[in-house]
């Protein structure tokens, strides 16, 4: 049973979409089709289940960004993602990331990041520098900025 909304009393059970754009910490953030869920007269709008905000980060960072690896000597120097090659990298002040997270009971929707990153010299993978993803470059800064330009909460 959805939770009911505040401010008119209806359950939250309609789904909706709507486009979201932010910027934090030289991240872009657009979601495309994010699906919410609020009453029928738009009032609260929520995440489409409870868990979505941490299902969210757990597939950001779980993989669905290539990031660099440790190499050499004392793990001092990257390697690439995708061919395990020494880096010399093609550097980039920004390069795009398209995904399309699959979560639980939400719907797809697009997401795009646009973020400071590396593509490998020898294969091309594009791919973010271990060493900064999360820390100085989080895309959830971006995401959660979206996420409050369209008045969407967790609860």
């Amino acid at each position: 049973m959805a939770k009911r909304c505040a401010q008119c009393g209806q359950e939250r059970d309609s789904i909706s979409t709507v486009d979201l754009f932010a910027q934090a910490q030289g991240v872009d953030a657009e979601l495309i089709g994010f699906p919410y869920r609020s009453c029928s007269a738009g009032h609260e709008k929520t995440y489409v289940y409870p868990d979505f905000g941490s299902d969210l980060r757990e597939f950001i960072f779980g993989g669905a960004i290539p990031q660099t690896k440790k190499a050499g000597l004392l793990g001092r120097g990257e390697s690439c993602a995708g061919c395990g090659a020494r880096l010399a990298w093609i550097r980039t002040p920004q390069l795009e990331f398209r995904v399309e997270p699959r979560l639980r009971d939400a719907p797809p929707f697009e997401l795009v990041l646009r973020m400071p990153a590396i593509a490998c010299a020898n294969c091309l993978t594009l791919q973010a520098r271990a060493s900064t993803f999360g820390k100085r470059v989080n895309p959830l800064d971006a995401i959660l900025a979206a996420f409050q330009a369209g008045g969407i909460s967790p609860t």
